[in-house]
This record gives C-alpha cells, sequence and structure tokens, in this order.
C-alpha cells in the first residue's frame, strides 16, 4: 500500500528546531505521512526544506517502483533470534 504524503502551511510560524536541517528558526511548513488512511507520522520544516522536499515529492510522482517491502511485525529471517549457528 503506497503512503501518501501532504505537505500543509501553518497559519502562524513557529520558532523551533527543523526536522530535517536540525537549524533552530521559524517552521512554517508540515509534512503528514499517511498510509491507509491512518497518519504514521509527521515532519516540521523551515521554508528551506519545505522547498526541497516539495521538489522531491513532485519527482517522486513521475515513478516510484517498489522493490520490496518488509513487515516489521514478522521480525527478522530468525525472528529476533541470532542467525550465527555458532551463537
Amino acid at each position: 500500500m503506497k503512503a501518501t504524503l501532504d505537505m500543509m502551511s501553518f497559519q502562524e510560524p513557529r520558532r523551533k528546531k527543523c526536522d530535517c536541517c536540525d537549524r533552530t528558526g521559524l517552521i512554517r511548513h508540515k509534512l503528514l505521512v499517511a498510509k491507509a488512511g491512518l497518519l504514521v507520522g509527521d515532519l516540521e520544516f523551515c521554508q528551506d526544506c519545505a522547498r526541497v522536499m516539495a521538489e522531491i515529492m513532485a519527482a517522486r510522482e513521475v515513478k516510484e517502483e517498489v522493490v520490496e517491502e518488509w513487515d516489521f511485525a514478522g521480525g527478522g529471517a530468525g525472528h529476533g533470534e541470532s542467525v550465527d549457528p555458532g551463537r
């Protein structure tokens, strides 16, 4: 299932640290990440980082191919156990 990304702007910018560049400044934009209609995360960006992220999101629309999908609930190869038989 494909995640949806929505960039929103704050009515009033806030002074805090940007989630992308870690610089403290005016935060003007928030990116909401949703999957299957449920919010799974968000990031807050300064103006410069929001502009770059918008460019990346626009380029992402062109072509996207999922090579492999990982199910975190299923665990790893040994379901949390060491895959090294000597351990």
